[in-house]
Order: structure tokens, then sequence, then C-alpha cells
């Protein structure tokens, strides 16, 4: 930081500006970038109006199951999508608690 006040100061006095009107276009620079990826990190990602035609449905929720085996996988996704393998649902305790997941963590996200 001293350096950059020294360089600074070196520059001013070649330009021979004062140190006040040197500075005020390199402080307004750098609140205008800081400002600028402030509010472009808060704006979405979608490519949408955010709102659904009539009769359209809603996109999937986006969960991220990496780590779980395929089973809890696929129960998830059906338990999500409201549907279930009957036979896999008392057999296969990772569908069980997939289904269970799902269900609960898509109806949470269409309230």
């Amino acid at each position: 930081m001293l350096a950059l006040a020294s360089g600074l100061r070196c520059v001013m006095d070649a330009l021979s500006l004062p140190a006040e009107r040197a500075a005020a276009p390199l402080l307004h620079a750098a609140l205008t970038v800081l400002l600028t990826a402030l509010l472009t990190a808060c704006g979405t990602t979608g490519s949408g109006s955010g709102t659904a035609t009539p009769g359209s449905k809603a996109p999937s929720p986006v969960f991220n199951l990496a780590g779980y085996s395929a089973q809890y996988k696929r129960g998830h996704a059906d338990g999500c999508a409201q549907r279930r393998d009957e036979r896999l649902y008392r057999e296969e305790g990772d569908y069980m608690m997939g289904w269970n997941d799902g269900r609960s963590a898509c109806a949470k996200s269409r309230r």
C-alpha cells in the first residue's frame, strides 16, 4: 500500500496536480468497478422472465446427490415426481430413504 501511495505521489508530481484531484478519478474508477461487480453478482442467471405461462409446469428443482447410491438417487427422483415403485420401497432401504427425502424436498420447493 505504501508503494502504491508513493507511486501515486510520483505521478502527481510529474503531472503537477494536487493530490485530491489526482486521486479522485482513481477512486471513482475503483468504486465503479466494485459496485458493478457487486450488482452483477446479484443478477439472475435464468433466461426467462420468471413467470410461468398458464398450463406450463414449473421446472423441477435441482439437488446435489453426488455420493449417494443409485437406488437412493432413483428413489429421490421418484419421490420428487410423486410416484413409487412399491417393491423397491419395501425391499431397498436406500430407495425408501431417497423416496422420502425427494418427496419432502420437492414438496418444500413447490410451496
